[in-house]
């Protein structure tokens, strides 16, 4: 259950939110020759149950390493397979940061958790290199009434792919590192 104290009463609610994942786990294999992605947890899914306001909902490490010869250009990390039935889009809170093995830091976004298929970064990677994301997602609390988003579902894979496998445009998102 949920509590906190708002002036001399207390108020309180209880949040059945569900997040799940994909059962179906397509997220291991890449269609980029040459890139490995490594999932800390062993895929790629988003999901948690019984989740309230000011939580983390899911926090994934993944690798990508270039194990090829040459430098791939444009590659995708994606969050596909998405389901977001969330009243209030803004209470979920999507946070993705990129470490380099060989120049450091490779890229951030901060956004909402999106409520369709979704090109989170587009990146280079040079031969050799690994690049480990952290992703969050988290519900954020907001003080109001978030009772609409009792029994919500938010669902999502996460997957590499080249940038001529994605149909959405690129030009002029916010989320591209």
């Amino acid at each position: 259950s949920y509590s906190h104290i708002e002036g001399s009463g207390k108020c309180y609610g209880y949040y059945l939110t569900k997040i799940k994942g994909n059962t179906n786990d397509k997220s291991i294999t890449a269609s980029i020759a040459y890139l490995e992605l490594t999932y800390n947890d062993g895929n790629g899914l988003i999901s948690a149950n019984n989740i309230i306001p000011g939580e983390n909902i899911t926090t994934k490490t993944f690798s990508v390493e270039n194990t090829g010869n040459k430098k791939v250009v444009n590659y995708v990390v994606y969050l596909e397979d998405v389901i977001n039935t969330f009243e209030d889009k803004n209470d979920l809170k999507l946070t993705l940061n990129c470490t380099s093995s060989i120049n450091n830091s490779c890229g951030e976004i901060n956004t909402i958790y999106p409520d369709k298929d979704t090109l989170l970064v587009l990146n280079d990677i040079e031969v050799g290199e690994i690049q480990t994301y952290e992703l969050k997602v988290d519900f954020i609390e907001t003080y109001d009434d978030q009772s609409d988003n009792m029994n919500k579902i938010i669902e999502g894979n996460i997957v590499i792919k080249d940038i001529k496998d994605i149909k959405e445009t690129v030009s002029g998102t916010d989320n591209v590192m």
